[in-house]
């Protein structure tokens, strides 16, 4: 349980201590005995609410030192020992600080992406999705975009960094450099949605009960979407496209994890598609732009754009090759938001009101 909660409970006994004594000194008025029984029963509470909140704290704060299983920049399993409840920790992947926040977990500092591509277009660098959440933290700008800079997040003092150990923000190249001095938690989130990803960090961080909150907060509104929609023609791709590849996001992928929530089927991607080289993940496939329409089997097709740019969904109409494709027949191409890239708990929550608002 997180300490400023604790503090809570312990401002709510003193107001009930303080309420229970008053109604003692307004029976006094009547009775001497009244009062000396009531003040005598508030004070017995009194303690007993104590004594109980004692106990809570002493359980939480038991849960430190505590140990933590992770793996090391070669994904090497080690364990690390958080000794207290950490206070500052420096996020190192854009990914992951969405996660972190929604957690509400102290973030001292955040990589960011560069300002030019979607969905960091923002005064700081900070995502879209998450950067109320940032500036609430008392964030003010982000240590670095895009290549991670060691000096800059050893500089913000951290007790705890958290790293991803792919896609475009991963640093596990620097792990050696950092972890010799600050215990270091890594994450694959290639496979992962974002609720793997903040039950992950809430059991590393002891936020278990604010991961369940998340957690259950989206479940319930995926519940209230998927009465609410009529779906598009299915299966679907979700794409995003650059000028030298299209990406497709597979069923792995926490985009295709959120749209299987509420019902929607992806669709396969054909044996006779070659991803593009060198560009493999668990997540997506590049697909080379002349197996592109080879590659889109979707009845319906949603598009994220990375950069302002390159629209995604404009170069799928304007390509000559795709016209005779049922998506762009039926007009059933898609734009997405641009909070849709990286999926958190706060783009997922955005995700799901477009959804809505787009079909229901």
């Amino acid at each position: 349980m997180r300490k400023y909660s604790l503090r809570i409970k312990h401002c709510g006994i003193a107001l009930i201590g303080t309420a229970a004594l008053s109604t003692g000194l307004v029976a006094c008025s009547d009775a001497d005995s009244s009062s000396n029984t009531n003040a005598q029963a508030a004070s017995s509470e009194t303690t007993k609410e104590l004594e109980s909140t004692d106990a809570s704290d002493t359980e939480s704060e038991s849960i430190y030192p505590r140990t933590v299983e992770t793996v090391d920049g070669q994904g090497n399993p080690v364990e690390i020992t958080l000794e207290q409840e950490p206070e500052r920790i420096v996020s190192a992947s854009t990914t992951l600080t969405g996660a972190l926040l929604a957690l509400d977990a102290p973030v001292a500092g955040t990589a960011g992406g560069s300002k030019t591509s979607l969905p960091f277009n923002t005064d700081e660098g900070f995502a879209v999705q998450w950067a109320d959440a940032a500036r609430e933290q008392g964030l003010e700008e982000t240590l670095y975009e895009r290549e991670p800079d060691v000096e800059k997040i050893l500089g913000a003092n951290p007790d705890l960094v958290v790293m991803s150990s792919n896609g475009g923000d991963a640093a596990t190249q620097y792990y050696d450099q950092i972890a010799d001095l600050v215990p270091v938690i890594v994450i694959d989130y290639s496979q992962a949605s974002w609720e793997d990803l903040i039950i992950q960090l809430g059991d590393a961080l002891g936020l278990e009960e604010e991961a369940d909150e998340a957690t259950q907060t989206y479940e319930d509104r995926v519940s209230q979407v998927s009465d609410a929609i009529n779906l598009p023609e299915q299966p679907v791709d979700i794409v995003t496209g650059t000028p030298d590849s299209l990406m497709i996001f597979n069923k792995h992928s926490a985009q295709g994890k959120l749209f299987s929530d509420i019902g929607f089927e992806l669709a396969e991607i054909p044996n006779n598609a070659a991803p593009a080289a060198n560009e493999a993940r668990g997540d997506s496939t590049a697909i080379e732009p002349e197996n592109i329409p080879v590659a889109i089997t979707g009845e319906s097709v949603f598009a994220l754009s990375m950069t302002s740019n390159f629209i995604t969904d404009e170069q799928l109409k304007s390509n000559p090759e795709l016209t005779d494709h049922s998506f762009i027949k039926n007009d059933n191409l898609y734009a997405l938001p641009d909070s849709a890239f990286r999926i958190d708990y706060f783009s997922a929550m955005e995700l799901l009101d477009w959804a809505e608002e787009t079909f229901a």
